[in-house]
């Protein structure tokens, strides 16, 4: 017994130590409201409140109204890109067009040329047929009374075997019709195509050679048919080819005269736009023809 006693006497006093005793604390925080609390209850009223749910509605439509903006965003940022890559394309084409003018102009110097050249050889022959005593007569169709030129019928002109001639006519768009108005009755190289004449600019009259003889046509009926050639002439295999040889912006221009020459030939009624193109353009012809025209016909 006494040993025992002895054993519980050695036990060391616990209130000698200094001992610190550690406990977990929960905290509960709210982001939205920037909201913090240590009592899960305090939490839930808050999460219940009325200032919580607005705060939470108003976040949810700036993320909403965040979102539509990026999508509008990114929508704009495709238009710009396809813009640009269109941008890109025309900047080509137009390259591309600047190539094929330069080639142009190199080709119309080396015409200019040849031009020269023929216009040398031309006065060369005049001077051999002077010397001859075959003066010109000046009414375009014989060399004083010794090389008469057969006229030909109405309608069956052709047009001259010069394709630069012929592509600078079309590529000129405004004065496409009448060029090719020149260019076929009033080519100095085919003096047999001379088959229309307008004796008197102030009058509704019009001559036109039917092979054998000169008749009287409606002048202004006459001129509106040069626009239905026109067309004829771009849908042949000749007129084709030019067409493809032509930039994008003038294959616009010929398509739209295109159509409104078929529009006048179909009689459809115009508008006061076009009225005033077809005045405009059977002016120039008109204008063509008194310019070039020879002598009056018998």
């Amino acid at each position: 017994m006494g040993d025992n006693l002895n054993k519980l006497k050695s036990i060391p006093d616990k209130s000698k130590y200094n001992l610190t005793y550690y406990r977990t604390i929960m905290s509960y925080r709210c982001e939205c409201c920037d909201y913090t609390t240590n009592h899960k209850r305090n939490y839930n009223r808050h999460i219940d409140s009325t200032r919580h749910m607005l705060k939470a509605r108003e976040e949810q439509e700036r993320a909403t109204d965040t979102e539509t903006l990026l999508k509008q965003l990114s929508k704009d940022y495709q238009l710009i890109k396809d813009e640009l890559q269109v941008l890109k394309n025309d900047y080509v084409i137009i390259r591309e067009d600047n190539r094929l003018l330069r080639e142009d102009n190199d080709v119309l110097k080396k015409d200019n040329f040849d031009i020269k050249k023929d216009n040398a050889d031309i006065r060369e022959e005049l001077q051999v047929l002077k010397e001859k005593g075959m003066t010109y007569s000046g009414n375009k169709n014989c060399f004083n009374n010794t090389y008469h030129i057969q006229v030909v019928k109405y309608g069956t002109e052709s047009y001259p075997d010069d394709i630069r001639a012929l592509t600078d006519a079309i590529k000129g768009v405004n004065k496409a019709i009448p060029s090719l108005v020149k260019l076929r009755h009033f080519d100095p190289r085919h003096p047999e195509n001379q088959t229309i004449h307008i004796p008197n600019k102030k009058q509704n009259r019009i001559k036109i050679y039917d092979g054998i003889r000169w008749i009287t046509e409606d002048k202004k009926l006459t001129i509106e048919d040069k626009l239905q050639e026109f067309t004829n002439f771009m849908d042949s295999d000749e007129g084709q080819e030019i067409y493809n040889s032509c930039s994008l912006m003038i294959k616009e221009k010929l398509d739209r005269l295109k159509n409104f020459c078929d529009k006048v030939y179909s009689g459809d009624k115009l508008n006061r736009e076009e009225s005033r193109e077809l005045k405009r353009i059977t002016g120039d012809i008109e204008n063509i023809i008194l310019d070039h025209q020879g002598k009056a016909p018998k």
